[in-house]
């Protein structure tokens, strides 16, 4: 996913236009993802958009990855799956 479509869908979730948001969160916001290649698959949207994590100041970069923790947790009791797998894409 590209910075300039993950800005279009933060957008669209602001404005509650989005229709794969699950929730907002502290960081950004949880949708689902628009391809499934495992149920449950979902992605976590930094807002304020940015290139990298590594562009979020610290307070930032620990809301981001605690959030994406408590997202894995929520994941794992609604689908029953037994471990989490985490994806950090630094495009």
């Amino acid at each position: 996913m590209t910075v300039a479509l993950i800005a279009e869908r933060v957008a669209a979730a602001r404005a509650g236009a989005n229709p794969y948001v699950i929730a907002e969160m502290t960081s950004g916001w949880l949708v689902i993802g628009d391809v499934q290649p495992l149920p449950g698959y979902c992605l976590l949207l930094a807002d304020p958009v940015v290139a990298s994590l590594n562009d979020l100041d610290g307070p930032g970069r620990l809301g981001y990855s605690s959030d994406m923790i408590r997202a894995g947790d929520a994941i794992l009791a609604a689908t029953g799956a037994e471990r989490m797998n985490y994806e950090t894409w630094g495009n």
